[in-house]
């Protein structure tokens, strides 16, 4: 294995990539928090089944896979700037509706905009990291991404335990 050192690092990468790789972060950070105290709120609050808050997430799932060819092909034909900004409006549209419903149905398709909007936002910055910035290795640039990414996730799952923890289960959901 070859040790890389700071000088054989690609000049400009962080100038080049801090917004995509702030932007995945942020996104992996909120959606650890979504993914991890959903299934309570779901539980608690709208007395949701476990078959109800299984369906809930299999949307979610379904919605993403179903998405992700013609998300990529989107990407070789716009701007992934654009559809970044598609997708966080997709997510704040379905934020809101998620917030203002408690109808089963109602939060199925709220959830499935959500995972269309996730995938979307996941799918462009790829792109946009994939295209940006061609020196270096392409090993090395989709570990620095990928590092930002799952680290943020793992930091956000670690950070909801702690405050459920620390505050306790029934207070995190009010």
């Amino acid at each position: 294995m070859q040790n890389i050192d700071a000088q054989q690092l690609p000049a400009g990468r962080m100038e080049q990539w801090g917004l995509p790789l702030l932007l995945i972060s942020l996104a992996n950070l909120f959606s650890a928090f979504v993914l991890f105290l959903l299934p309570l709120y779901l539980d608690e609050s709208l007395h949701y089944s476990g078959l109800q808050i299984g369906v809930v997430f299999g949307a979610f799932n379904i919605s993403a896979l179903v998405g992700a060819v013609p998300f990529g092909l989107g990407n070789d034909r716009r701007r992934s700037r654009v559809l970044v900004s598609v997708s966080v409006l997709l997510v704040a549209v379905a934020a809101l509706a998620l917030s203002e419903t408690q109808s089963f149905s109602l939060f199925v398709a709220a959830f499935v905009i959500f995972g269309v909007g996730v995938n979307l936002f996941r799918i462009s910055l790829d792109a946009l990291i994939y295209r940006t910035n061609r020196s270096g290795s392409e090993g090395w640039r989709l570990a620095v991404y990928h590092s930002f990414r799952m680290g943020a996730f793992g930091l956000g799952t670690l950070l909801v335990a702690w405050q459920l923890d620390r505050i306790g289960f029934p207070m995190a959901l009010k």
